[in-house]
């Protein structure tokens, strides 16, 4: 639904070096743009089924790690954003969000880090 919430993930890194960080708004396996929208999920037992995925005007996504902060564009048929970043070994939060032409911002719901 496209919430305006917020959060962080606490990480420790355990190895010094270079590292892309893969900024998504739906997960790998369902590979929809990060403007686009997702088909409703079917009923699952006992409960209800997911909605149809709201459309976002994103224009720009973003990351901070510790105190290095990226953005970068975000075209209509993109499924995701990669950052490199160099991290030191130690704990650290990570922050990632998603901008459309208003300035609102959504939060970057996935996440994948892979050690370069």
């Amino acid at each position: 639904q496209a919430n305006n919430s917020q959060g962080f993930w606490t990480l420790e890194v355990a190895e010094a070096g270079d590292y892309q960080v893969e900024l998504r708004r739906w997960p790998r396996e369902a590979d929809f743009p990060i403007t686009g929208s997702v088909p409703p999920g079917e009923p699952v037992s006992g409960g209800n089924a997911y909605p149809k995925g709201k459309i976002l005007p994103i224009i720009k996504a973003g990351i901070q790690i510790g105190d290095q902060e990226m953005t970068a564009p975000v075209k209509d048929d993109q499924s995701a954003v990669t950052f490199d970043i160099n991290l030191t070994t130690g704990p650290t939060q990570l922050t990632s969000w998603y901008k459309d032409p208003e300035g609102n911002e959504y939060g970057g719901y996935y996440v994948y880090i892979t050690k370069l």
